[in-house]
């Protein structure tokens, strides 16, 4: 959609028109989602000014709210499947569109530069914009339920920035998650039983970016707690067994549908948790569920 001299306005930058109605796709919903920040906005003039062409993929999901920056945060997933993957529209625009985005963690950036996008970059933390001519990409699924178009585009833009096959990246490994909200209350347990059975543990936030897609490329089984490090499952290859570790009071199925659309074969365990989202693993279960993977193999 292309919008002359747009107003954006809000935290989330959704475009209002003259008449203060918000563009109900920009707050992820079909009819406008209320409790997107640019309801409560209160605009008090134009803001700042941009000339010439230019889209936005800031949002309430954008990776730019408080907590959702870290490097492997929740904010990792929104930002590649709520934001980045909105710039599979990009060429048809006009080639000198400029992308408007939240302010960037190196992280952030590394994915920009990778689609040639580095100079063209407007960072900003404005609540109010007048844009010449803006060009709107919409969301293309709501958040948590991604678009297999969205998970493709990603794949083929980023999959070749990967590091070259390693025998220092592990086939088998699970996902070390600490310094969350979210977590295992018998961790160590966990841990000590997927050494046993040969695994690795790894902790991917702590690799760069091309080891994390490398690792999960080549990846054969992977384990965990649900959380955002399972959004490298978008680089994994059709075939990887997937087991997610699961919260009773924290069923989300986002990684389970991303796994789908990957070709991934997923499945999972739901754990005992507590009033602090933290689980109890257990491992007889556990045992299992490994070892019918193994005899699947």
């Amino acid at each position: 959609m292309e919008i002359p001299d747009a107003f954006l306005c809000g935290r989330s930058l959704v475009p209002r028109d003259s008449r203060g109605r918000l563009l109900a796709e920009a707050t992820f919903s079909q009819n406008g989602d209320r409790t997107d920040p640019s309801y409560s906005h209160i605009a008090t003039g134009s803001g700042e000014t941009i000339t010439g062409n230019a889209t936005s993929i800031v949002s309430r999901w954008g990776g730019d709210t408080a907590g959702n920056r870290r490097y492997g945060g929740a904010g990792y997933w929104h930002w590649l499947l709520d934001s980045v993957s909105r710039l599979a529209l990009l060429d048809r625009f006009p080639p000198d569109t400029r992308v408007i985005t939240p302010r960037l963690e190196p992280w952030m950036r590394w994915y920009l530069e990778r689609l040639g996008l580095g100079a063209r970059i407007i960072e900003t933390e404005a609540t109010a914009l007048t844009i010449e001519h803006f060009y709107f990409s919409s969301p293309s699924s709501m958040t948590g339920c991604w678009n297999p178009y969205s998970v493709d585009f990603l794949r083929r833009s980023f999959l070749p920035s990967g590091s070259p096959p390693s025998d220092s990246l592990p086939k088998r490994f699970y996902i070390i998650r600490e310094g969350y909200t979210r977590g295992i209350a018998n961790e160590r347990e966990v841990r000590d039983y997927f050494k046993s059975k040969g695994w690795s543990l790894i902790a991917p936030e702590k690799l760069p970016i091309p080891d994390q897609i490398a690792l999960f490329r080549d990846a054969e089984a992977i384990a965990g707690l649900h959380g955002s490090a399972f959004t490298n499952l978008l680089w994994s290859s059709p075939g990887a067994r997937v087991l997610e570790l699961v919260p009773e009071n924290y069923m989300a199925g986002a990684f389970e549908w991303l796994a789908r659309a990957n070709g991934l074969r997923h499945d999972f365990l739901v754990c005992e948790a507590n009033c602090k989202n933290y689980v109890s693993v257990d491992l007889s279960q556990l045992d299992v569920m490994i070892a019918q993977e193994i005899a699947d193999a």
